[in-house]
């Protein structure tokens, strides 16, 4: 149970953090916050559950036959459940997405896709090179900042996370 419990709190709050990045004028772009966030989630509790807080990882990790199909069911279950949870957050707080945001499309999802690549790209070194859980944490932190910074640069909104995507209500966008 603890390992589900991690899941949706990591994934709740790496949603949180793309929320409060985008309907604030933090003054710091997004992959960089998404990036501290995910950091210190795997370092703090991603011993706990793997660490995962993404749909597209757990699949991997489940295509890999790196976690069974019931726990990943399971992570994909509290991630979902997690994107909801901010998303009725948002919604609760009246929060309407900025005008910068615009319609999502096939290049969106193109840019998306190629940001997700560079972020599985670092998680697959760091599982097979780091040395320690705070090296991990630092390459796969850096690894979706990257992600994200070049999915947002080339026509994207650099979430490249589904369970985000559902936080901030990608879908319907105006």
């Amino acid at each position: 149970m603890k390992k589900y419990v991690a899941e949706f709190f990591g994934t709740m709050l790496l949603s949180l953090t793309v929320t409060a990045s985008i309907f604030s004028a933090a003054g710091m772009p997004t992959a960089f916050w998404v990036a501290m966030t995910l950091a210190l989630m795997v370092f703090v509790i991603g011993s706990v559950s793997g660490g995962h807080y993404n749909p597209a990882v757990t699949f991997a990790m489940m295509a890999t036959k790196k976690i069974s199909a019931k726990t990943g069911l399971g992570y994909l279950i509290v991630q979902i459940a997690a994107g909801f949870a901010v998303l009725g957050i948002t919604m609760a707080l009246g929060l309407k997405l900025p005008a910068f945001v615009s319609n999502f499309s096939i290049s969106t999802s193109i840019a998306e896709i190629i940001g997700m690549a560079i972020f599985a790209f670092g998680i697959a070194g760091a599982l097979d090179r780091a040395h320690g859980q705070l090296q991990t944490a630092i390459i796969i932190g850096l690894s979706l900042m990257m992600g994200a910074y070049i999915a947002g640069g080339i026509g994207s909104y650099g979430i490249i996370n589904p369970a985000i995507a559902i936080s901030v209500h990608i879908w319907s966008l105006p």
